[in-house]
């Protein structure tokens, strides 16, 4: 008997025996994957857009609290060495003070020394890591941290 003469006839019927394996998606209809994917991609979305905002408010809140502490390592230097650093030196000089060198997006914290005024500026140059910008890309200064908690103390008398 050759083997061309076997009935196959009880293996094309019963799945058990079947070759064909079925594909990974093929008890899925089209509309359901679709509906699926869509799904997932608005759920992304709407993370995306809650989840942004509250990074840069958090990187935001840490220059703000970072320059709070270079301001009093400021303090600690004039206390000991009797002067303000000068520009030269900049935030590098504070290191025994405060370990602080970057902003959360990875730039140097800048410092500035006005010695005709006797005054001095520490700042983030923002999101952007360019002086100047506007909106999420602007600078965060000590300057504007004084005058908001001017308007503060204004606001509680």
């Amino acid at each position: 008997m050759a083997l061309s003469q076997f009935d196959t006839s009880l293996y094309e019927e019963n799945p058990v025996f079947s070759v064909k394996r079925p594909g990974l998606f093929s008890s899925y209809a089209p509309s359901q994957l679709a509906t699926a994917i869509l799904s997932v991609g608005a759920l992304t979305m709407i993370a995306a857009i809650n989840i942004l905002p509250a990074q840069y408010d958090a990187r935001h809140k840490k220059v703000i609290s970072d320059i709070v502490q270079l301001d009093q390592g400021i303090r600690e230097y004039v206390r000991i060495h009797k002067q303000l650093p000068t520009n030269a030196q900049g935030v590098r000089a504070l290191a025994e003070f405060v370990p602080l060198t970057k902003d959360p997006w990875g730039n140097a914290y800048q410092y500035v020394y006005h010695a005709g005024e006797g005054r001095y500026d520490i700042f983030s140059l923002g999101k952007d890591g360019k002086p100047g910008g506007l909106g999420k890309a602007r600078d965060i200064r000590r300057p504007d941290l004084i005058a908001q908690n001017d308007q503060r103390r204004g606001g509680q008398q």
